[in-house]
C-alpha cells in the first residue's frame, strides 16, 4: 500500500469517527422543540401576541379610576368703578390674593355610565375695608352620575376599543397556533421521512450483504466444480 493510500485511509477513519461522535439520538419531541425554538416567524408571532395582550390590557384602562388635582393662585387689583373702593390709605384700589384647590375622582363603567366626585377649597384675602372676613374660605362638594339612555347606550369609544383589541388578540393567537401546527407537521413529516430513508438504507445494506454471501457461495461451488 502506498503512502497516499495510507493517508487517505487515515483521513477516512478520522472522518468516520468524527461523524459517529457528532451523531446523537434525537426523538421526535426533541426535534419539534428545537424547530419551534429556532423558528423566526413563531418568535415574531409570539411578540405580536404579547403586544396584542398589552393593547387589550390598555383598553381596560378606560375603566380605571381617574384622579385629578388642581391648584391655582392669583394676585390681582380690580379696577375702581365706584367712589367707595375700600382701599387702604395711600392706595388707589385694594389688592386681592386668591388660592383655589380642587380634587376630583371619576370612573367610567361598562354600562356607559360615568360617576364623578369633586371637592374644592378656596382661600381669599384682601386689604379692602368692606370685607368682613379675612381670610375667607369657600368649600364645595359635588357628585355627578350620568347614564346614557339612548345615545351610546349599546357602545361607546371605550367598549369599541376593548372589542377591537380582544379580536386582535384572538387573531394573533390563531395565527400563532396555525404556524405552530404547520411547523410541527413539517417536522413530523421530515422526521418520519428520515426514519423511512434510514430503514431503506438498512434494507439495501442487508440486501447487499446477502448478495455478497450468495456470490461467495456461488464462487465456492464454481471452484469446487459443483456448479456451472
Amino acid at each position: 500500500m502506498t503512502t497516499t493510500k495510507i493517508g487517505v485511509a487515515v483521513i477516512a477513519v478520522v472522518c468516520a469517527a468524527a461523524i459517529a461522535n457528532a451523531q446523537q439520538p434525537l426523538t421526535l419531541a426533541d426535534a419539534t422543540a428545537r424547530a419551534l425554538e429556532r423558528n423566526t416567524d413563531i418568535r415574531i408571532e409570539r411578540e405580536l401576541v404579547t403586544a396584542a395582550e398589552a393593547r387589550e390590557a390598555g383598553a381596560f384602562g378606560s375603566y380605571d379610576f381617574r384622579l385629578k388635582i388642581d391648584a391655582t393662585g392669583r394676585h390681582h387689583r380690580d379696577p375702581i368703578t365706584t367712589l367707595f373702593s375700600g382701599a387702604p390709605p395711600g392706595e388707589v384700589s385694594p389688592s386681592n390674593n386668591d388660592f383655589t384647590s380642587s380634587v376630583s375622582v371619576g370612573r367610567l363603567f361598562k354600562s356607559g355610565a360615568t360617576a364623578t366626585g369633586t371637592a374644592s377649597v378656596a382661600r381669599d384675602t384682601t386689604n379692602s375695608f368692606f370685607t368682613l372676613f379675612v381670610p375667607a374660605y369657600i368649600t364645595s362638594l359635588g357628585v355627578q352620575v350620568r347614564q346614557p339612555l339612548y345615545r351610546n347606550r349599546e357602545t361607546d369609544t371605550a367598549r369599541t376599543q376593548l372589542r377591537i383589541t380582544a379580536l386582535d388578540r384572538q387573531k394573533s393567537n390563531a395565527v400563532l397556533q396555525q404556524q405552530v401546527f404547520d411547523v410541527v407537521a413539517a417536522v413530523e413529516k421530515a422526521y418520519w421521512g428520515l426514519v423511512a430513508a434510514r430503514r431503506e438504507v438498512e434494507v439495501r445494506n442487508n440486501s447487499i450483504t446477502l448478495a455478497e454471501r450468495q456470490r461467495t457461495d456461488t464462487q465456492t461451488r464454481i471452484d469446487a466444480r459443483t456448479a456451472a
